[in-house]
């Protein structure tokens, strides 16, 4: 039995209507896994938001990539309500983040390299 997916309005978990700060952002992070790991389809509403940046989005979605495929979270989540430009900031942090979780090990000793001065 297939359930109606569940709406995450982001405006609901911003103090204004702009969707900046990755700690926001990381609050619709705990819902979205929450009702994952319910075995939930959701709809993330950006309905009433006037800006929306990387950091909010790498916060809310971007570390998703951790956990899920990208067809797992492409059968499950789904947006509604995002704008043209938004769409592009979000295609910058998927792709971004499918990067770094598929090669987080050379990523961390990239950084090792660089804080070393090697």
């Amino acid at each position: 039995m297939k359930t109606n997916p569940i709406v995450i309005k982001i405006s609901d978990y911003t103090a204004t209507n702009l969707a900046v700060a990755t700690d926001e952002g990381e609050k619709v992070y705990q819902t979205i896994v929450k009702l994952f790991s319910d075995y939930q389809t959701i709809v993330l509403d950006f309905s009433g938001i006037a800006l929306l940046t990387t950091a909010y989005l790498n916060g809310a979605i971007g570390q998703l990539y951790k956990d899920y495929s990208s067809r797992e979270l492409g059968e499950r989540l789904k947006l509604k309500n995002v704008s043209q430009d938004d769409l592009i900031l979000l295609k910058k942090v998927t792709n971004r983040a499918k990067e770094f979780y598929n090669n987080e090990d050379s990523f961390g000793q990239t950084v090792q390299r660089v804080i070393s001065g090697e």
